[in-house]
Parts: structure tokens; sequence; C-alpha cells
């Protein structure tokens, strides 16, 4: 039954914490003399925001150590992630699921080859686990 599964999926993922709401720089366009009209101002962010990005891993009953990773991620640094930290994780965890999202650093050559012996499972195209009828 899927249920039982759920007990062996790795979940990964890698999200970004901005330091304020205020944390990107915004410039305010509008026409001369409709300063004052709200329907006449266009916001645009001209800079990225400052945060952090950080990746981990959690599983049904452990979880692994989060890591700050420097800028976006990209294959590379996923690799710098996936060695040291993803793969001794899933060696300790019986019959282990590894679930990823399909981006790039993902689904790239270098990490698909790391990933070689680990097994992997898809909820995107597993419709046996989709709960939401997809």
């Amino acid at each position: 039954m899927w249920m039982t599964e759920w007990h062996r999926v790795v979940f990964s993922d890698e999200s970004c914490f901005c330091f304020s709401n205020d944390s990107c720089h915004v410039q305010v366009w509008h026409r001369c003399g409709d300063w004052s009209n709200p329907a006449a101002i266009l916001e645009c962010i001209t800079a990225q925001k400052r945060g952090i990005m950080v990746w981990s891993a959690i599983a049904y009953d452990s979880w692994s150590p989060p890591v700050r990773i420097q800028g976006i991620m990209l294959a590379q640094r996923y690799m710098d992630v996936l060695r040291p930290l993803t793969l001794p994780y899933l060696q300790v965890l019986p019959n282990a699921l590894y679930q990823q999202d399909n981006t790039h650093p993902h689904t790239a050559n270098i990490s698909q080859c790391a990933l070689q012996g680990v097994q992997q499972h898809s909820l995107l195209i597993s419709h046996q686990l989709n709960t939401f009828g997809m």
C-alpha cells in the first residue's frame, strides 16, 4: 500500500529566506504630476533580495543537517551537498526512496550519475502516490 512507502521517502529541497521585507531595492516610476495616484505608480525590483538559501532533507523520523548554499542552486553546488551529506544520509536509512523536484540542478547529468544506485522516487510522475488525482 502506498501509505507504507511514505515512511521510506526522503524529501530534499532548498529554500530562500529574506532578511527583511525591505531587503530589495525598488524603483518607483510615475508620470509627472501622478506621484500621489496609486494607479499610476509602477514598482520595479532592481536588485536581488538579500537573504540566504538553505538546503536540507527530511525523512519520516529523521533529517539531515541544514546547509547554507552560496548564491543560487546550480548543479555543481548541488553536488557539493549531495556527495558529503545526502548520500551518507541515505545510506543509513534502510530502503530509502529519495524524492527531489525536477529542477535542472537535480536532473543534470552530473547529479544523476552521483545518484546511480540510489532508489529515487518522483512524486511528480507517480500516479499511484498522487493524492491529488492529477
